[in-house]
């Protein structure tokens, strides 16, 4: 969710950034609907099967593309249009050369940063919206750890789920320390610490 309370969602096979206003209105936000990876405006903009979304406070909109794999940032120009890039994409990221390398989740921190999770080598990275170094946050735990949704509190710890392992761990913002939070290893809804 947007901060001004607009949904926005990732059409996997529409190829496109699909907005929903609080009064139901739906527009395009950005993607021709062609499989693609062309940056530019959004009307011009093509996306290959878009699988995530994740919004900064700061209006600036993160894509986890699966073709690529890549993650796309959207923000808005002086005269309000989306404009496309990409700032992220797998081939570029050594940490990232696995068989079996896939982007799994995406979330946004207070710096308007992505953070997003990989299995296959199964990191947590920070990608810097604008360009930026690439930082590996949580090196792989476990060849096979399999992170299935991210996200940044609001004091820029992050956690994240591995659901082949049925835990939650967070990766503290002040010295990178990861500790599980809740779950025991076993699959299940049990409520409880």
């Amino acid at each position: 969710v947007a901060p001004d309370g607009t949904w926005l969602i990732a059409e996997h096979s529409g190829h496109r950034v699909r907005a929903v206003t609080s009064d139901g209105t739906v527009s395009t936000t950005a993607g021709t609907g062609e499989k693609g990876s062309r940056d530019g405006y959004g009307e011009v903009a093509s996306f290959g099967y878009p699988c995530g979304i994740a919004v900064s406070e700061h209006y600036v909109v993160f894509v986890a593309q699966s073709v690529g794999p890549c993650v796309r940032c959207l923000e808005r120009d002086h005269s309000g249009r989306w404009m496309v890039s990409t700032i992220f994409i797998q081939d570029l990221c050594r940490c990232c050369l696995h068989p079996y390398f896939k982007l799994e989740a995406i979330g946004a921190d207070r710096e308007s940063n992505a953070v997003i999770a990989t299995s296959g080598r199964a990191h947590v990275l920070r990608v810097p919206a604008n360009g930026g170094k690439l930082k590996v946050l949580q090196p792989p735990r476990a060849p096979h750890m399999t992170p299935s949704g991210i996200t940044v509190a609001t004091n820029g710890d992050i956690y994240y789920t591995d659901r082949q392992r049925h835990r939650i761990y967070r990766i503290a913002a002040n010295d990178g320390d990861t500790t599980r939070v809740a779950g025991l290893g076993l699959s299940g809804c049990m409520d409880g610490p």
